[in-house]
């Protein structure tokens, strides 16, 4: 039997408008994530992946952030449409997010205990006792004992911060997991034990997940299908095998060739040569042209659509239009 769709994000276009610049941070970007699939979300910084994030939180920055067109179909509801109240009552809840920087999504004046429980209470309409049992419950899974509770963030190491705020994501069950470079700011054990912990209870209670990173290994390790995106675009889309075994796209095979191999002696990696294209002043055709080792003199001037490689595997370029994609 198929799972169904949990997530539905179609046409997705988002702007930051200030008095100097257009920033397109998202452009025409569409996704589905089905009941308790993991989809990995790569690409550089800069690339759009946190504003794809804002936009399904409805999170935006108030003024300059700008849904310009498309929908976001939660549980079949694009919510989109709903009312700031309406949606306060989905985040939290049915959608959670753990945030890049821990310090961010954590009030430094008051104890952890208390930021959950008060988490807990509005969403579940639980008693003070039931909300103080389920908070020691919840840091309890997440390796922070209950002596630790009652103190507040300052104390706590970067790895235990993003502890709480992964009990905090996780404390009302939610049906849809967003993970914003979960483990950017740790070191290499602590990313380890983090990502493992998220996994463990993202299958115990069957949460889908949007993970967002620009580490492969992460990817590879976690995810079930893999978007990746460059200049606002998702321009390649498919399972874990169609991205790390057969890679389409020149952005997709160029992220590839700058990591390190163990079974491959080579004395220098490839980089990707040049900077990442002005979200406010993107070209007229294919925006990784001026970065691309494959690229043609047409695509200075012509903006490829999405080609079908194979079933599942979408792939944005015109080698993959021409069929020569590999």
């Amino acid at each position: 039997m198929d799972k169904e769709v949990l997530l539905k994000v179609e046409n997705l276009v988002v702007h930051y408008e200030t008095h100097n610049a257009v920033v397109e941070a998202v452009n025409n970007v569409s996704f589905e994530i089905l009941n308790g699939q993991t989809l990995g979300l790569v690409g550089e910084t800069g690339a759009g992946k946190t504003t794809i994030a804002l936009a399904i939180m409805s999170l935006l920055p108030k003024y300059t952030g700008k849904i310009i067109q498309g929908s976001i179909e939660f549980g079949g509801r694009d919510i989109t449409k709903l009312s700031p109240r309406e949606m306060r009552s989905i985040r939290g809840s049915d959608i959670s997010m753990i945030f890049q920087d821990p310090m961010s999504s954590l009030n430094p004046v008051m104890p952890v205990n208390e930021q959950l429980a008060e988490l807990i209470r509005l969403h579940q309409r639980v008693s003070r006792a039931e909300a103080a049992k389920k908070t020691l419950d919840i840091l309890r899974k997440v390796g922070i004992q209950p002596e630790r509770a009652g103190e507040y963030p300052h104390q706590f190491s970067g790895g235990m911060k993003q502890r709480v705020v992964i009990a905090m994501a996780l404390a009302c069950n939610p049906k849809l997991l967003i993970a914003d470079e979960p483990t950017t700011a740790l070191d290499v054990t602590i990313q380890a034990q983090v990502l493992e912990l998220i996994r463990e209870l993202k299958n115990e209670s069957g949460t889908s997940m949007l993970l967002i990173t620009h580490d492969l290994g992460v990817v590879a390790e976690t995810c079930d299908a893999v978007a990746v995106i460059y200049a606002g675009e998702i321009v390649e889309y498919g399972t874990l095998e169609d991205i790390f075994d057969h890679a389409a796209h020149p952005y997709t095979q160029c992220l590839f060739a700058t990591i390190p191999s163990l079974d491959k002696d080579v004395e220098w990696l490839q980089p990707i040569t040049g900077p990442a294209v002005n979200a406010a002043d993107l070209p007229e055709g294919c925006s990784f042209c001026g970065r691309c080792p494959k690229a043609q003199e047409r695509c200075k001037t012509y903006d490829p659509g999405h080609v079908e490689v194979s079933p599942g595997h979408i792939v944005k370029c015109v080698l993959a239009e021409e069929g020569r994609a590999d």
